[in-house]
């Protein structure tokens, strides 16, 4: 029996709408319930992940999610940051700056917001 299972969310566990499907719940929900965890890793931001937690009931503290590409590591109540990554302002301006002379999309995300010269809506 698998102990864990890590999962991308676009194209693996969402589908081409993205979206958590009843078969792939139910399959999940029956290894947790088996005593497997299942956890997520993501570039989004875990504001946008809570959804998919929610719907496979691992929102708890024993259940953790990985998000940002890796910069945030937290349990799925978010009481425990296991790992934390961040820029600091100074390489935030310099990213702002070069990707304003590229004239390129930017998102630029917080644990709670985005920042973003484009519409995000996805």
């Amino acid at each position: 029996m698998y102990k864990l299972i890590v999962l991308d969310c676009d194209g693996t566990l969402l589908n081409s709408k993205k979206e958590l499907t009843n078969r792939t719940a139910t399959a999940l929900r029956t290894v947790i319930a088996k005593g497997t965890k299942v956890m997520i890793a993501s570039a989004r931001p875990f504001y946008r992940l809570r959804p998919i937690v929610g719907l496979l009931g691992i929102d708890v503290e024993d259940q953790y999610t990985i998000s940002f590409n890796g910069a945030l590591v937290t349990n799925n109540t978010e009481t425990e940051i296991i790992y934390s990554k961040s820029f600091e302002v100074e390489q935030i301006n310099d990213i702002i700056n070069i990707g304003n002379k590229l004239s390129t999309s930017m998102f630029l995300y917080t644990r709670d917001a985005i920042f973003s010269n484009v519409d995000d809506a996805v």
